[in-house]
């Protein structure tokens, strides 16, 4: 968590969860491609596996898109209170952190459709 301890609820532990099926995601993805380009040797198992945990790649994602709304509707933690911050200013900064979100989400679809593409061709 935050604070050093483990996380146990809420977006903390969402990020946890999300951290480790990436982890997991990118050491299966790097034993199928080491296996097909160097010895040659594909398994469907291995593979439908693979194609179907790409899939929990998006639970970070989610998670970012629901720390920001909840911190947008808070109003803490966007804009320093020593530059004292209207109500519209707030809510326009997290309308923009969406936004942000939104283009990251998209950019992460393509680099997860090539991944995606790559595999099915096996």
């Amino acid at each position: 968590g935050p604070d050093g301890t483990t996380a146990k609820e809420g977006i903390p532990l969402s990020s946890l969860v999300a951290g480790l099926c990436v982890v997991l995601i990118g050491l299966s993805g790097m034993l199928i491609g080491y296996l097909r380009l160097v010895h040659d040797y594909g398994h469907k198992y291995l593979t439908a596996f693979l194609l179907i945990w790409v899939q929990t790649a998006f639970i970070p994602y989610i998670t970012d898109m629901t720390n920001i709304g909840k911190i947008a509707r808070t109003g803490k933690g966007f804009i320093p209170a020593d530059y004292s911050p209207t109500e519209g200013d707030v809510k326009f900064v997290g309308a923009m952190g969406i936004l942000g979100v939104f283009c990251y989400g998209a950019c992460f679809l393509g680099s997860l459709a090539f991944m995606a593409f790559s595999l099915y061709s096996y």
